[in-house]
């Protein structure tokens, strides 16, 4: 299965599972943040109609000084008490030195209504061409 394929599938999973997808409530956002030369501005939310939310939206520029190959961008997402209760990344097959990428990243790994209250930036993995 090729890049494109996996993450078309990866979308439609979410599509399908929008009425299943946590929920915010009062949804703290982090501030910019810059790991292996990638720095991260979050700037929205991506809702179904049913108000959950599906994906986060944001910028990432390549301010390492030279060209980077493929990044995993990762965010954690919290409730209440503390507790992990999914993740949201993003992917790109690579980003040019100096380049912009806006992304978003998509909630995974949660199939249950559990509202979140923090969002934590998690690591940004690259790998270099």
């Amino acid at each position: 299965m090729n890049k494109l394929t996996f993450l078309g599938a990866l979308a439609l999973i979410a599509a399908s599972c929008t009425t299943t997808r946590p929920v915010a409530s009062d949804l703290e956002f982090p501030d910019p943040y810059q790991e292996n030369g990638v720095h991260v501005q979050l700037d929205g939310v991506v809702k179904s109609q049913s108000r959950a939310i599906l994906a986060f939206s944001g910028v990432a520029e390549n301010r390492s000084g030279h060209d980077l190959g493929m990044i995993l961008l990762r965010l954690d997402l919290f409730d209440a008490t503390g507790a992990k209760v999914a993740e949201a990344r993003a992917f790109s097959g690579g980003l040019k030195k100096d380049g912009v990428w806006r992304f978003q990243a998509l909630v995974i790994g949660q199939l249950t209504r559990v509202p979140f209250k923090r969002l934590e930036p998690g690591r940004i993995l690259v790998m270099n061409p």
